[in-house]
């Protein structure tokens, strides 16, 4: 009996003392990390909700300093073409401007003295402003406009408030005074009203570099313009920190409880806002949490205990570890998914000591059937995942690292599922390894997974079948038009009549307007192909912004606009063509679209960064369609798809270039006020030389030259001839191939024009290399193509011969036959 007793009180010791210790120091150590893990993801995300609040209010900041910038520039704009009017028509005139921003207060314009000559309040007509800050600040020779605004004070109007300042500069750079607008208390809580609108405890302010406050949430009035620099300690390791945003936690400054805070700079407007939450209320939450995981681990202890009393009384009873056995099972039926153990011996042979019954909805067994042998299970692992399977199990039993794996099992009836399987090893005294770990059936998933992929896939061959679609169309519809313009420009050299002559003109025009939207859809073509091949080098900004506006202030002045060009000396980074290309495309959008006022191209420096604007005063673009507008053929305000309007496609190709380039694209829109698209581009470290224009145009010499032109299609070999034999050249045309070699046969041409896609699949590569088989390689040659394809304009322009693209011009084919017959 004694012997008995001594025995039950030693396995009571390993079961109870040892064993339960050793779970229960994981299981703590498991839900202290999480309680952890909790408590700093609760931080890291009220400091991403803080974010993202800091973001919002950072654009609505910068969104207001636009419009105000936007208001001082017209006002700078006017003022710097008139002189300074008198009387009560300058205040009427200002007022018109601030209707669309009411918390502005007063507007006023100084002259090159720093004296106010104009203002919506006739009190301050006349003073003297040559010593403040904000009129000073611009006398600095070679600096850039940018918009000043001034600490607060009472200096101006004898209330608290700050002025926002601009330059006037007449068409000679001269200095003519500046613009002002003076703002208060009510200002930035009139444009930042949707910060946080339901966080009670959030607290919202903005200050200046000098730590003056422009905002506070709570009291705005009251604690306008005070300075917080001596008395915040968040502002000074903000301002220590060099970084755009920092993060802190200390007492708020009201009543000493813990916050949170969230600095950000925003922009370079030199301000800064400063988010907080209290820290009590952000951890109520994992308090309660971590009250329930404390719950939870005296529940373990008490359950481990249980367990461990149970297991020492079956080593009395196999009724009793059957019963200890019957409880575990239930407690793992809650668990979704398998509960196993999983033993593997030294010798090979292994089981399942334990499994829930879930078992058998998995693996179609019973616990009893793999208790001593799991070949049942293996004998269903399809057979391409079964090496990978056993691999990965060996691996963790020699390592004793966790468990993880991936497989397929496959039934008789021709099901497969497939399954997600954890565990963690340990090795028992014997040599055993035993896992401890849990299967779930994740077929849903791979089946989620490959519906997505195949989703992919079906999206990706309904593109491509657009872009093959839109390929052919232009192909077929670029071949009559060139066609058409050939023997347009024959036309043109005739006799005719007055109104023969008008008519040729309209014609003309409608051609035109043909090629310029198949011209269109070529870009979009060759950004969507790839083989665009930027040109990257350091150039000069201005001289872009001279040939746009000598290009398109001709049409400006037509629809009765007014385009204005800020000037620049920045030297950026990039494909000149390239970015002249999407310019075009943004002041052609610009124009387009706008009915009354005017357009604005300018450049501002960002740090080592130059953004190029177009600003415009057109209809707008409602917030629900402003990611829209980027997609190819969508167009604004078109129903009837009038084609004056475009294919909507610039902003599209304007997308794709930024893109490649990898350069920055933003926009920023009101409706029926206009819109202005930004281009971010890198300032380029090199200096350049004062660029020199020289204007030189090689005329080619075409008379008698010997041109055999290749062509299937019998409008343009008979367009072609007349064109070129007009031209003086001496042309023979070919349908095919085969024709060509004949007439090269008995006179040799100078140079060869062959369309790329010509009869029973061939091409003019095809033809082109015929011809220099028989004459030698450096017969001159010019290819032409109708084609958008991607494939086909890969292939083209990897050949290395000129290319032209249907429908192409007099000039543009006078320019391309001269490029192919210069020497070397």
């Amino acid at each position: 009996m004694t012997r008995l007793l001594a025995n039950f009180r030693r396995h009571i010791f390993w079961n109870i003392a040892v064993l339960p210790i050793a779970v229960l120091l994981i299981v703590g150590a498991t839900l202290s990390w999480v309680a952890y893990d909790q408590y700093r993801q609760t931080q890291e995300f009220e400091y991403r909700l803080l974010e993202a609040h800091a973001r919002n209010a950072e654009v609505q900041v910068a969104e207001a300093l636009e419009d105000v910038t936007h208001l001082l520039n017209m006002v700078a704009v006017e003022q710097s073409n008139k002189r300074f009017p008198q009387g009560k028509s300058f205040p009427a005139l200002l007022d018109q401007y601030r209707k669309d921003i009411s918390e502005l207060g007063t507007l006023l314009v100084t002259d090159a003295d720093g004296r106010i000559r104009a203002a919506t309040d006739a009190a301050i007509v006349g003073r003297d402003v040559s010593r403040e800050p904000y009129f000073s600040a611009h006398l600095v020779r070679g600096q850039m406009p940018k918009l000043f605004m001034s600490r607060p004070d009472k200096n101006l109007l004898g209330v608290t408030a700050v002025t926002f300042t601009l330059p006037i500069f007449n068409a000679d750079h001269q200095f003519l005074g500046i613009a002002g607008v003076t703002a208060g208390y009510k200002f930035f809580p009139g444009i930042l009203q949707a910060i946080n609108p339901d966080d009670s405890a959030s607290m919202s302010v903005i200050v200046n570099r000098d730590g003056d406050l422009v905002y506070r949430r709570e009291n705005p009035e009251k604690f306008f313009g005070n300075n917080i620099a001596k008395v915040s300690t968040i502002f000074r390791e903000h301002s220590q920190a060099d970084r755009r945003a920092t993060r802190h936690i200390g007492p708020s400054a009201q009543d000493g409880k813990p916050r949170l805070f969230l600095v950000r700079d925003v922009g370079d407007t030199g301000l800064s806002l400063i988010l907080s939450r209290q820290l009590d209320e952000i951890i109520a939450v994992w308090r309660r949490n971590a009250i329930v995981y404390a719950l939870t681990f005296l529940f373990a202890i008490v359950v481990v205990v249980l367990l461990a009393i149970v297991a020492a009384r079956r080593k009395q009873s196999e009724d009793a570890r059957i019963e200890a056995l019957r409880r575990i099972q239930k407690i793992a039926s809650q668990v979704p998914g398998l509960v196993y153990q999983y033993c593997l011996h030294p010798d090979g042979h292994s089981g399942f000591p334990f499994a829930s019954d879930a078992i058998r909805e998995i693996f179609r067994v019973s616990p009893e059937e793999v208790r001593e042998d799991a070949s049942k299970i293996f004998s269903l692992i399809h057979p391409d995942d079964y090496d990978a399977l056993t691999a990965s199990i060996q691996k963790s039993a020699r390592d004793l690292t966790p468990w993880q794996h991936e497989c397929r099992v496959k039934f008789d009836d021709g099901s497969v599922h497939w399954l997600l399987g954890n565990a963690l090893p340990q090795r028992e005294a014997d040599g055993v390894v035993l896992w401890h770990g849990f299967i779930t059936d994740i077929t849903g998933r791979k089946q989620m997974e490959a519906d997505i992929v195949a989703a992919q896939h079906q999206a990706e061959e309904a593109n491509l079948a657009k872009s093959k679609f839109f390929a052919a169309a232009s192909h077929d519809l670029r071949q009559p038009i060139h066609a058409q313009g050939l023997f347009l420009e024959v036309l043109s050299h005739t006799a005719l009549t007055q109104q023969q002559c008008e008519l040729l003109t309209n014609i003309c025009a409608a051609s035109e307007a043909s090629a310029e939207m198949l011209n269109m859809l070529l870009d979009f073509s060759r950004v969507e192909a790839g083989v665009v091949e930027p040109q990257v080098q350091a150039f000069r900004l201005q001289t872009l912004f001279n040939k746009i506006e000598r290009e398109f202030e001709p049409q400006a002045d037509a629809h009765g606009l007014a385009y204005h060009s800020r000037e620049t000396d920045l030297v950026v980074q990039s494909d000149p063509a390239l970015i002249e290309l999407v310019l075009r495309n943004l002041v052609s959008n610009a124009i387009r679209y706008t009915e009354r006022g005017g357009l604005l191209v300018a450049c501002r420096k960002r740090g080592s960064q130059a953004v190029l604007e177009v600003w415009d005063t057109g209809i707008g673009i409602e917030a629900s369609q402003q990611s829209k507008v980027f997609c190819e053929f969508h167009q604004l305000g078109n129903p009837e798809r009038d084609r004056r309007k475009g294919l909507g496609l610039g902003l599209a190709i304007v997308q794709g270039l930024a893109r490649m380039l990898g350069h920055g694209l933003s926009m920023a829109s009101v409706p029926h006020r206009g819109s202005v698209f930004r281009l971010v581009l890198p300032i380029a470290t090199a200096t350049l030389p004062v660029a020199r224009v020289s204007v030189e145009q090689d005329k080619a010499q075409l008379f008698d030259v010997r041109v055999l032109v290749i062509d299937d299609d019998e409008a343009v070999r008979s367009g072609m001839l007349q064109l070129l034999r007009g031209w003086g050249c001496k042309c023979e045309v070919a349908e095919s191939i085969e024709e060509a070699l004949v007439l090269a046969r008995k006179q040799a041409p100078d140079l060869v024009i062959s369309d790329y896609r010509l009869r029973e699949q061939r091409t003019g590569l095809d033809a082109i290399a015929a011809l220099r088989a028989l004459l030698g390689d450096t017969l001159p040659a010019l290819l032409i193509t109708g084609d958008t394809a991607p494939d086909r304009l890969r292939e083209a322009l990897a050949s290395g011969i000129p290319l032209l693209h249907k429908p192409v011009s007099a000039g543009e084919l006078r320019r391309g036959l001269a490029t192919v017959l210069q020497p070397g």
